[in-house]
């Protein structure tokens, strides 16, 4: 069944606005078969399905870009300003990184490996005790190591092989050499070192002091001291006897001080008295009794 067409329903639904759109419509007919062919085209090429996802796909980058994202989005983009405009006014650098790219991709492998093993954080340790070593070193401590240094090289041109030998017999007895320094250090915190040195050093002053004539004499007087020797020893042991370790201590007791501290005037009178003392006529006694026997041993 054929359709018709009513053109006077048409035009009474065409006012004068709608006449103009249509008479637009017309005069822009040729542009609108030249986008569809470019759309047939792109169809065809399988384009406008690419157009297509890549328009949904920027209507979700729009949706997902909230103001936070929009301005660390605005920062990156500056922050990318900034390095490409450093770049460029440092190309000639930028050109000769890109052409040692090889040393620096082997430069960050070995680096690489020297963190995985641990060697590159001693290395870091190292630089920062050098660090403090070459902060500390300044011109004094530079010339005392210098001193030192300069010592040690004349220490070490002056060895030998004799010097070695003796340096390792020196090592090899290790344990014998701490041991007598562990001696001479409880010497010294005893005080006992400083008796011994003053010792040596009075001994050193007495051998100094040793000429011949002093030894001749010294000689001598020893001689006279052991000829001495045995009547001394034989005097002292019967001066310690009795009766006379007795008269020595009743002689040097506190009663006999107080006599000599203040003695009393004997007359011929308290004489007499003084004779009816049994002290005095047992002192008496004993006083002739020696007499006599000094008067035996004088015979």
């Amino acid at each position: 069944m054929a359709t018709e067409l009513n053109l006077d329903k048409v035009l009474v639904k065409l006012d004068d606005k709608k006449m103009e759109e249509l008479a637009n419509f017309i005069d822009h007919m040729s542009t609108l078969n030249e986008v569809l062919n470019k759309v047939n085209q792109l169809k065809e090429s399988g384009a406008l399905d690419v157009l297509i996802n890549l328009s949904y796909g920027a209507k979700s980058l729009r949706d997902a870009l909230n103001d936070d994202a929009i301005s660390n989005l605005a920062d990156m983009m500056s922050s990318l300003m900034v390095v490409a405009s450093s770049m460029k006014a440092r190309q000639g650098d930028v050109e000769e990184v890109i052409k040692n790219m090889d040393v620096l991709k082997d430069t960050m492998t070995r680096l690489k490996s020297l963190r995985d093993s641990g060697t590159l954080d001693v290395l870091i340790n190292m630089s920062y005790a050098l660090k403090s070593l070459r902060d500390a070193l300044n011109d004094d401590a530079i010339t005392n190591l210098a001193g030192t240094m300069s010592n040690l090289m004349e220490v070490l041109s002056s060895w030998n092989p004799r010097t070695t030998d003796g340096l390792k017999a020196i090592l090899a007895k290790a344990p014998e050499l701490n041991e007598v320094l562990n001696r001479v250090m409880d010497l010294k915190n005893s005080g006992t070192l400083d008796v011994l040195i003053n010792m040596s050093y009075a001994l050193k002053s007495l051998r100094d002091a040793l000429n011949d004539d002093a030894i001749t004499n010294l000689g001598t007087t020893l001689s006279l001291v052991f000829d001495f020797l045995p009547k001394g020893l034989e005097f002292l042991n019967k001066a310690m006897s009795p009766p006379l370790s007795t008269m020595i201590e009743a002689w040097t007791g506190e009663e006999a001080k107080k006599i000599m501290m203040n003695p009393e005037n004997v007359t011929l009178g308290k004489l007499v008295t003084m004779m009816k003392d049994p002290d005095i006529q047992r002192g008496l006694g004993i006083m002739m009794g020696m007499l006599k026997v000094l008067g035996k041993t004088a015979k």
